[in-house]
Parts: C-alpha cells; structure tokens; sequence
C-alpha cells in the first residue's frame, strides 16, 4: 500500500529531532566530563606545585683557585673525598719560600736565645748590684762611727755605680734586642704568608667535588682547580611559575623525587621565596624555556642527604598547606 506523503514526512521530521537531541545530549555529556576533569586538575593544583628543581648546598658551590701562578707539587685529595677546614688540598712548587722561611725563623729563633741570656744577665747584675749596695750602706755606717777607713768606702761606692752602669747597658741591649726580635717576628709571618700562598686549603669542612690537577701541573693565578661543597644542609632550588607564584609562603611543607618518579628523596620545608619574578634560567636546555614566561625561584631545605647529589635534577613538590 503506497505511503502517505504527510506521513512520510512527519517520520523524517522525527528522525532529524531524534538524531539533533542525541548530538547535543553527547556534547553536553562531553562538557560536564571535561569540568569534571579540569574541577579535579583544579584541585590538585590547590593542594600542591610541583617543579623541577636543582639540588644545592646551602652555604653555595665554592670554586677554588690559588693566589699565584706555579707548578703543582703534590696533589693531597681527590674527587668525593670528605676534608676538614684548613687542610691542605693542593701544594705548588715553594723551595724558595720554604727555605726564606727557615731562615726568618733561625733569624728569630737567634734573637730569642738572646733574649733568654740578657735576661739572665740582667737579673745576675741586679743581685749583684742590691748586695752592693747593702755593703755600701755598712761601711758608710761604719765610717760615721770611726770603725771604717773612706777609701774602703768610696770603692764600695764606685762598684755598686758600676753595677748600676751595668745594668743600664744590659737594659738598652734587651730593647735592642726587642726591636730585633719584632722584626724577625714581622719577616716569619710575611714568609708564613708567601708559604701558605703557594698552598690551596679547604675554607670549611666539606666535600671535594671535582679536581683535575696532577704534579708537574701549570696553575694560573686565580684560575678554577677544583670545585667545592661547604658542609651543610641540602636545598632544592625550583622555579615557580608565575601563575603559582603567589601561592608559595616560607614554611610550607615539601618533599623531593626523581623527576617522573614517585619515590620521595628527602622531605623538608620552603625556606627562601624570592621577591620578584625573572626569566627562567634551572635547566636553559629546556624547551619550555622558548616561551615567554616569568617564574618566582624558591628554595626549599632539606632534611636528609643520604639519597642526594650535588646538581641533581629533581622534582619539589610543595604542599600549599604549612
């Protein structure tokens, strides 16, 4: 039986409704999926920031170098090695300095010496010259009351003068000789000074991180020889961007991983936001790095060391609620 043409009509009309209600009810299904997903992303972003970020010491990387020029002479560390203040990693070539050196100390070691003698003579004399004295007071009694001749009298008088005199010209030798001794006192410490430059030492405890130097070695004045760890706490210095940048406050809670890991490396805290935005400048090798964005570098200090290396890439993640 043919079809009505109404009715043929009113069946597509139907079917274009039913398929136009279908679409929107799917996008609309798409649309609240999608708020769900960016609601949660939302979420997290409020709860954590997470960046990549560069294992420091504390107290910075320091560079050592040596005050002059010269040939190395011995090499008394090496990479990774634990050292203490003061201790001697490097030595150049100090013949000359060392033998100025025991020649200033003989030089001073003489003066003392000399010291020590006048200083025994001294008190010798004034014993001499008190016993002198004392004779000389009996024999001007004496003489008063008859019992001693003047002659005895003026030659006590004319030795304890002497003794006197002497002692004079041993006080005048004792600052003569304390001149002396700050002189050659004066030219030790200046040849010290000329040794201990021929010399690079640890500034602090700490740990040797790099040093490629062997005996026979050429050093220019103030050129790098070594790098170097100061002793302290570990921090993780990350980059925030600047859409996060206001959520970081000093005291808030972190903890490090291995980037794309979720194993934690060490926890710790913020300690250090800076106050302005800059261009990013951790890990320049980054694409990212192309786009034109700002990021607030904070740093975060961390409780333990054990698992950690100098310069290690690292996510922080940051808790925003201390």
């Amino acid at each position: 039986m043919p079809m009505h043409k109404p009715f043929f009509i009113l069946i597509i009309f139907i079917g274009v409704i039913t398929v136009v209600w279908g679409c929107g009810s799917s996008k609309e299904s798409k649309k609240k999926q999608s708020n769900t997903n960016s609601a949660k992303t939302n979420t997290n972003q409020l709860n954590k920031i997470v960046g990549t970020a560069r294992i420091e010491p504390e107290t910075k990387i320091v560079k050592l170098s040596s005050e002059v020029s010269g040939v190395v002479k011995a090499v008394y560390v090496k990479t990774g090695e634990k050292v203490k203040k003061g201790q001697v990693l490097i030595e150049l070539n100090n013949d000359i300095e060392a033998a100025q050196l025991n020649d200033t100390r003989a030089a001073l070691a003489y003066t003392q010496s000399d010291k020590s003698n006048l200083q025994a003579s001294m008190e010798a004399t004034r014993i001499k010259a008190e016993n002198a004295r004392k004779r000389l007071e009996r024999l001007q009694f004496a003489l008063s009351k008859n019992a001693e001749t003047a002659q005895n009298v003026d030659n006590a008088k004319a030795e304890y003068e002497g003794y006197l005199k002497e002692i004079e010209r041993i006080e005048a030798q004792m600052q003569s000789n304390g001149l002396l001794s700050n002189q050659n006192r004066q030219k030790v410490e200046l040849s010290e000074a000329q040794l201990n430059r021929r010399q690079i030492k640890a500034p602090s405890d700490g740990l040797i991180l790099s040093i490629d130097l062997s005996p026979g070695a050429a050093v220019n004045a103030l050129a790098v020889v070594a790098e170097f760890a100061p002793e302290s706490a570990m921090n993780a210095i990350t980059e925030v961007d600047e859409n996060f940048a206001t959520d970081v406050q000093i005291g808030q809670k972190a903890y490090v991983r291995l980037v794309g890991k979720t194993d934690t490396l060490s926890t710790g805290e913020v300690i250090s936001a800076a106050p302005y935005l800059k261009k990013k400048s951790l890990f320049s090798d980054e694409g990212s790095d192309m786009e034109d964005r700002r990021v607030r570098e904070v740093r975060v200090r961390l409780a333990s060391n054990e698992k950690l290396l100098h310069g290690m890439r690292v996510e922080t993640v940051i808790l925003l609620s201390k």
